[in-house]
């Protein structure tokens, strides 16, 4: 079977006798820019998977499968969050139903030099993700409805490739957890939790989140470099 990765337009091939017989699609991640994809196996369709709704279940594990599966392969220029991003333009997504908390964040995030971007749904979210890898997510954990516990597009950046995962900064904004709780943003598989109430604060906590970030990845993000650079020559 030719495969192409939908992100970085990679092609390359699994043999057909390495297929599973067993399942419907196969979810795997690209080898060369990690990106998810996600292949039909059914045999009389050709065309993309079917689109699974991310909202029809509370299960966290069967929702962040779902999640995974919101990759259609067929291009669609409305998908994708930006027109044009300049080299080292950093970009945030915006995930919060909150017009009024979405309008502070994202004057914050622009006020510290963030390019956003604001998603309308989980779906919308994810399909911003499928052409663009963000500099940092601000994710309410009540977005589009969602259940605290299984909202669909943390446990999706949660199981993403830790090569990916590493490069994206994840901000939670939360009614649960205190403001720089690290323990809670560890067990939740976020960078920083952000409480409402401190959410006029919401850019000088980001801030030191960043710098605080970027200085325990620093050796990472040098050896990632360096090993990009190689084997880009």
């Amino acid at each position: 079977m030719d495969i192409q990765c939908p992100a970085c337009q990679a092609g390359f091939r699994i043999p057909d006798e390495k297929l599973p017989t067993d399942r419907e699609s196969l979810a795997f991640s690209c080898p060369k820019c990690a990106h998810p994809i996600t292949v039909d196996l059914r045999p009389e369709t050709e065309a993309a998977f079917e689109l699974a709704d991310p909202l029809e279940t509370m299960d966290p594990d069967a929702a962040a499968e779902d999640t995974e599966n919101i990759f259609d392969q067929a291009y669609d220029a409305t998908e994708k969050p930006f027109d044009f991003v300049t080299s080292g333009e950093k970009t945030a997504l915006i995930c919060e139903s909150d017009p009024a908390l979405a309008e502070k964040i994202n004057q914050a995030l622009e006020e510290i030099g963030f390019t956003c971007a604001a998603a309308e749904s989980t779906l919308s979210a994810i399909k911003y993700m499928r052409y663009h890898t963000f500099d940092l997510v601000a994710l309410n954990e009540n977005f589009d409805g969602q259940a605290p516990e299984t909202n669909p597009i943390r446990l999706f950046l949660s199981r993403l490739p830790m090569a990916t995962r590493r490069l994206m900064f994840v901000t939670l904004v939360t009614r649960q957890y205190r403001t720089m709780d690290s323990m809670a943003a560890y067990n939740l598989s976020v960078n920083q939790v952000i409480h409402e109430k401190n959410i006029d604060e919401i850019g000088a906590i980001i801030r030191q989140g960043l710098d605080d970030n970027d200085a325990f990845y620093l050796t990472f993000k040098k050896v990632q470099a360096a090993i990009n650079a190689a084997d880009a020559i």
